[in-house]
């Protein structure tokens, strides 16, 4: 890895520009800060955690890092493929390889090892990595017209792309129809459950500030969505400091990573088409 002299600007000087906040970074890493121009489409954050046994290794991480850094997409996605293929739980690449990877990109950028810039481009190609892999995933066989339907979205005003898109192709493996959302304007996501039917809404959030602009929609999205029973989740570090979330937001219920989301999610409409 070849860190740029841009890496090297920090705001220690009188007078110098200042940098951007390594924190802000960090609490988005799992759903990233993806540059706009190159969103083609469209946290829960989950927590530090080992890799799974078999699965993943800190050396599988970090060359996947690199790989953000130094190549493309495509070759990003094939090694992911390549994984697949070897019997390696797409839940498994998503959590506890990809997911680490970006994190690791954040902590290089804030020990200076790379730029802001050589972050963003290598969050962004993990990003459209993971949206090939599901594409390819799924290519020849989806979900059913029957299977229940799910939009994702982050907070107004936030980024969560690579997490959106992970938790996304999450769903979508585990037989349901998606959405993404990943910025559009709060309006959108309330249009959008006005006008098609879905069962339910998750939103990803890792900014504390944004938790009141957050309950306020999804209160809109309640109120608008064509599905009376509708259930709403969210997941993300922005709700660390919310002593009940899920009162406070006006959520049905709350999931601290992927693979929990699936789950939690499944039992909700499973309730509500029990009724």
């Amino acid at each position: 890895m070849n860190p740029s002299a841009e890496s090297r600007t920090r705001s220690t000087g009188s007078g110098s520009a200042p940098r951007s906040s390594p924190a802000a970074l960090v609490h988005t890493i799992e759903g990233e800060i993806i540059p706009r121009l190159l969103l083609a489409h469209g946290a829960v954050a989950a927590p530090c955690r080992p890799a799974e046994a078999g699965h993943a290794t800190a050396q599988d991480v970090e060359a996947l890092a690199n790989m953000a850094l130094e190549t493309d997409a495509q070759e990003i996605a094939a090694s992911l493929v390549g994984r697949r293929n070897a019997g390696v739980p797409l839940e498994a690449i998503y959590l506890d390889i990809v997911a680490p990877a970006a994190r690791l990109l954040g902590a290089w950028w804030d020990d200076d090892r790379c730029s802001f810039t050589d972050v963003t481009l290598g969050l962004c190609r993990l990003q459209q990595a993971v949206r090939e892999l599901g594409e390819e995933r799924f290519s020849s066989r989806g979900p059913g017209d029957g299977a229940p339907r799910a939009l994702f979205s982050p907070a107004p005003g936030e980024q969560h792309v690579l997490g959106l898109a992970m938790i996304e192709e999450l769903f979508r493996k585990s037989g349901w129809r998606t959405d993404c959302a990943p910025l559009s304007a709060p309006a959108d996501v309330v249009r959008r459950v006005g006008e098609s039917w879905h069962d339910l809404v998750g939103f990803t959030i890792s900014d504390p500030a944004r938790c009141e602009a957050l309950r306020r929609l999804i209160a809109e999205v309640r109120a608008a969505s064509l599905n009376g029973h509708i259930r709403i989740m969210a997941g993300g570090v922005g709700l660390a400091g919310l002593d009940d979330p899920i009162a406070q937001l006006g959520v049905d219920a709350v999931a601290e990573d992927g693979r929990r989301a699936v789950l939690v999610a499944g039992r909700l409409v499973e309730q509500r088409t029990s009724c």
